[in-house]
Order: C-alpha cells, then structure tokens, then sequence
C-alpha cells in the first residue's frame, strides 16, 4: 500500500499506478494481492493530495488555522528541499527533490485556483 500512495506521489497519477500495476501482474512480474496493494495506495494517495489541497480554502484568524494551509508551509518546504538537495547524499537528495517538487505543486495550485473561479464573482 505504501509503494501505491509513494509511485502515485511522485507520477501524480492513480490511473497510470493502476495501469502499471495490472501490466506488471499481466507479465508475471508481481502477484494478484500484490498488485491490490499497490492499487489501493493509490487510490489512498490521491485522496491524501486532494484533502491537502482542500486546505487551502481553510479561513481563519487563528495561527493554527493559518498554518493548515499549504500555501502558508509550502515555501518554507521548498527552501528546506533545496537545502537538502544542495548538501545532501543519494537519500537526502531525493527526499529534497520530492519537497521541492511538492512545493512548487502548492505554488502552481495557489496560481491556478483563481482561473477557475466562475464568471462574474
């Protein structure tokens, strides 16, 4: 399950997840309950992207409630993806590049929401 939720985390596609899982099944490369593993971290992990992005609509004047919000954390996860990035090993490296990466979605999100606001608000 946590393989599922980490490939549809860095291809941020359950369909595609589920794609490659039923191939690999398909091809002898994984196992049926193997394979429903994967699927179902999948579908966990789109869940999870999605509640994380409904964040952003929180409001509030309270710091907690402030602070729910990506766009509040996602810079600050950014610098820190960087950071490990620039002076990290193999493992550090990586898991800078998936908070960059997961910033720079938070920041393109932030940009897009006000394209889809309907006409006349």
């Amino acid at each position: 399950m946590l393989l599922g939720m980490a490939v549809t985390a860095v291809i941020q596609s359950s369909g595609a997840t589920t794609v490659m899982a039923v191939g690999f099944v398909n091809s002898g490369l994984m196992e049926l309950h193997q394979a429903i593993s994967v699927i179902m971290g999948a579908n966990v992990g789109t869940t999870v992207t999605g509640w994380l992005l409904s964040l952003s609509g929180l409001e509030g004047d309270s710091f907690i409630t402030q602070m729910m919000n990506p766009n509040a954390w996602s810079p600050i996860l950014g610098f820190i993806g960087i950071w490990m990035y620039m002076i990290g090993k193999d493992r550090k490296r990586g898991v800078g590049k998936i908070m960059l990466g997961f910033a720079i979605l938070m920041a393109g999100y932030e940009h897009d929401v006000p394209c889809h606001v309907p006409a006349g608000r």
